[in-house]
């Protein structure tokens, strides 16, 4: 029972160690995650307005970074990316490019998802730019300037995968032990009683 207890403890390591790094993998970084602004209605035309996302590679490998607009938001009504695709390399930083355009008055509501993805196969990131259109309306411009980065997907896999072995872990044990009290009700050479 000792060998497959510890045959059960060592594999159980094993994994963690292997979950680990994926925890320390890739990270993302983008300068404004959320931006309000007014374009301004003249004579029945909205204004377009050209507008960035700072896009950060804090990584030390290059990266394929790749601008998406989500399909979940009103998006697609009045975003257009124009860098929606390109790489970066260790310590590299781009502003990606889009333009904003409302099809009427109103307030539309969109996001930027902005995929961070290592060449060589190790799970990315994913971090998101909202953006909110004010036409019609007058209102000083608000892009928050913060940076926000992001590897938070790595840590609650890294935590989930670590509770399931730790289930596996006590069930195995639990089996171990069973199986031990069955074969002439022994543990350790010792008769339960």
């Amino acid at each position: 029972m000792k060998k497959g207890l510890t045959s059960v403890i060592a594999i159980v390591l094993t994994i963690l160690i292997i979950n680990l790094t994926y925890l320390s993998a890739i990270t993302g970084s983008i300068g404004n995650s959320r931006m309000i602004v007014y374009p301004k209605v003249s004579g029945g035309d909205i204004e377009t307005l050209d507008k960035t996302i700072l896009v950060k590679n804090v990584n030390d490998v290059p990266l394929n970074i790749t601008l998406v607009i989500d399909k979940t938001t009103d998006g697609e009504k009045f975003l257009e990316l124009v860098d929606s695709q390109f790489v970066l390399k260790a310590g590299e930083e781009r502003k990606a490019r889009f333009k904003i355009h409302p099809p009427a008055e109103g307030t539309y509501e969109g996001k930027i998802n902005v995929f961070f993805t290592p060449f060589d196969k190790q799970l990315g990131v994913v971090l998101t730019s909202d953006i909110v259109a004010v036409a019609g309306e007058e209102g000083e411009e608000n892009t928050t300037g913060n940076v926000i980065s992001g590897n938070i997907g790595k840590v609650l896999i890294f935590g989930l995968g670590t509770l399931i072995l730790i289930v596996i872990l006590v069930v195995l044990i639990y089996l171990l032990k069973k199986n031990g009290v069955k074969k002439g009700g022994r543990i350790n050479g010792y008769k339960k009683t």
